[in-house]
């Protein structure tokens, strides 16, 4: 997902986008509303966004979250794309979710799963769980 277009001298790296807006997210100005739309850049570039590259927008999700900047629309948005790929989602992706889920609890914003749901699902997808420590 996180691959590249172009020709040679011309070759964009869809994760040096990603590492910007998340460097942009940790610092409170801006991110999530501009990387979310870089999943439709990749598909018009013939680029399929795969799991990696949907664990790093939600990563993405949770700097912004940390700072007030992302919503639960935009992790339904993030989460209903991953379903649309038909990608089902996987232990990284699944904590990556917890921790914009967690986020956004902080500030007083109901995630779009609760903890029982998100468990569900992890256990009808196949995830493994840790067990507490």
């Amino acid at each position: 997902g996180l691959d590249s277009i172009g020709g040679l001298g011309q070759r964009v790296h869809f994760g040096a986008f990603f590492r910007s807006y998340d460097a942009m997210a940790r610092r409170g100005k801006a991110g999530p509303e501009l990387a979310v739309p870089v999943l439709e850049r990749m598909r018009e570039a013939g680029i399929q966004p795969d799991l990696a590259t949907y664990s790093k927008l939600l990563d993405i999700l949770a700097a912004g979250a940390h700072n007030k900047l992302t919503s639960m629309s935009d992790v339904g948005l993030v989460f209903s794309q991953l379903s649309i790929d038909g990608l089902e989602p996987n232990t990284r992706t699944m904590n990556a979710m917890l921790k914009v889920c967690a986020r956004l609890a902080a500030h007083g914003e109901a995630c779009i799963l609760d903890g029982f749901d998100m468990l569900l699902l992890c256990l009808d997808s196949g995830i493994a769980l840790s067990p507490p420590p």
